[in-house]
């Protein structure tokens, strides 16, 4: 049935229809503005105790005024079907995540049930109990993600429960109705919190603590069974969080939190306490992953080194090896040249190479090219014996030409010894020249040797 007008609001589109009736896209045409008008069903209507479950809800509603709860602008009837104009919302229900496939992650279900929690608390201090607290009833503004509570067809207050609903009739959606829901007992708050247990349940784990595939099933669930635990589901739960949540699940009210306030400041304890972990958590892992990158680039600088030793090995020449020099003609040693060096002690046969130690990590050393140089170290080596044979020659032929000298006197053996024995000889190899003695002239011949003079 679509109606054109109900009282001053012009309907304009179906948005949904439920059990109880629809729910239309209406103008506001006195205040002009946009609206949800909620419909009965003419023939739910005619029921008093549905009429009377009704209007409770507009009065439950409009006795509430908080951010969490959907705002109720007016109560009407036309015709006799009643109305309600509320404000329009934009967003989607918990239950259109599809709660199965999606996963939340722990803080946004801290953020919806902290959210929730006000809003019930609200609700609460008005006396009034929801009793159908599901993700089809809750509300996600689109942009901000604010929560509202919606349809609270069922919420009455909690003096006139039984009068209304009648005594011994269960109420509500068997999947989250509470123990004392199941076994038609009087509700109080806790009843809700129960309910929201299982929402925050479902919202941990994509599934219901208790399910069963009839009515009667899932109401012997409800009070006999108990629900797996969430960490063996979802073990990205926090501890904490999930003890909270079974706490909310608990079978007996009394072991429940006792009260919407109280479970909000659990919520708040839970909530610090979860970011307290998962920052030590994530300051563990980046710790973690920058030991690992610590230990990788170590393991690759080792690897860097060791082939920088293995390069370095190969150039370095072997310090007992001898550079290879063309043979040369052999020649006497000169007495000018600078004495050699004295020679590198021989290692046993067998001994390994020392090569240098890695720690020093130096640049490895070029090696030096001694082909490149052996022509010109022959050539100075020849050139340094033509200097020595010539200055030889030199010394050898001073000594053997030079005439021996006249001596006007007679001298003794012993005198021209040591007269010989004084002039350099160059070349020792040679025996010494033995010494003239010269015989003295008798009287007889130094008179002819004057008279000759005289001649002369």
């Amino acid at each position: 049935m679509i109606w054109d007008m109900l009282g001053s609001y012009r309907v304009i589109s179906e948005l949904g229809k439920g059990g109880m009736g629809y729910v239309f896209r209406a103008e506001d045409t006195r205040l002009k503005r946009t609206v949800a008008l909620k419909v009965m069903n003419k023939k739910i209507a005619a029921t008093p105790n549905s009429r009377a479950r009704f209007i409770e809800e507009a009065r439950a509603m409009a006795a509430v005024h908080h951010d969490n709860v959907v705002v109720i602008f007016e109560v009407g009837e036309r015709n006799g079907t009643p109305f309600m104009a509320m404000e329009l919302l934009n967003g989607q229900t918990l239950e259109s995540l599809n709660l199965s496939k999606t996963q939340l992650g722990f803080e946004k279900i801290l953020d919806f049930a902290k959210q929730i929690t006000r809003g019930l608390a609200a609700a609460h201090a008005k006396e009034i109990v929801h009793r159908d607290i599901k993700p089809a009833n809750i509300w996600i503004e689109e942009g901000n993600d604010r929560i509202k509570i919606l349809d609270f067809g069922l919420a009455l207050a909690q003096t006139p429960v039984d009068r209304i609903a009648g005594s011994g009739s269960v109420i509500g959606t068997p999947g989250y109705l509470s123990p004392e829901q199941a076994r038609t007992d009087p509700l109080d708050d806790r009843s809700d919190l129960y309910s929201l247990g299982v929402v925050l349940y479902e919202l941990c784990t994509g599934r219901l603590p208790l399910a069963s595939s009839s009515v009667s099933g899932q109401l012997v669930a409800i009070l006999s069974h108990k629900p797996k635990p969430i960490r063996e589901l979802n073990p990205e739960i926090p501890t904490p969080l999930a003890d909270l949540v079974h706490r909310l699940l608990a079978k007996e009210a009394r072991e429940r939190p006792a009260s919407a306030n109280l479970l909000l400041e659990e919520l708040q304890r839970v909530e610090v306490e979860c970011h307290a972990k998962s920052e030590v958590a994530q300051a563990i892992n980046k710790l973690q992953l920058g030991l690992s990158e610590v230990v990788s680039k170590k393991q690759n600088h080792d690897i860097f080194d060791d082939r920088l030793v293995d390069a370095a090995a190969e150039d370095v020449p072997d310090p007992f090896a001898f550079p290879s020099v063309p043979a040369t003609p052999a020649a006497m040693p000169s007495p000018l040249a600078a004495p050699a060096a004295p020679m590198a002690p021989q290692r046993p046969l067998g001994t390994p190479v020392k090569q240098p130690a890695a720690a020093k990590k130096k640049e490895p050393t070029a090696s030096v090219d001694w082909k490149r140089y052996a022509p010109f170290i022959a050539i100075g080596v020849l050139a340094l014996l033509l200097i020595v044979v010539a200055i030889f020659a030199l010394v050898t032929s001073g000594s053997s030409s030079s005439p021996p000298i006249a001596q006007s006197a007679p001298v003794s053996s012993s005198v021209t010894e040591s007269s010989n024995a004084s002039q350099p000889n160059a070349n020792r190899g040679n025996p010494p020249a033995k010494p003239t003695v010269k015989k003295a002239d008798s009287p007889a011949e130094k008179k002819q040797t004057s008279a000759k003079k005289s001649n002369k």
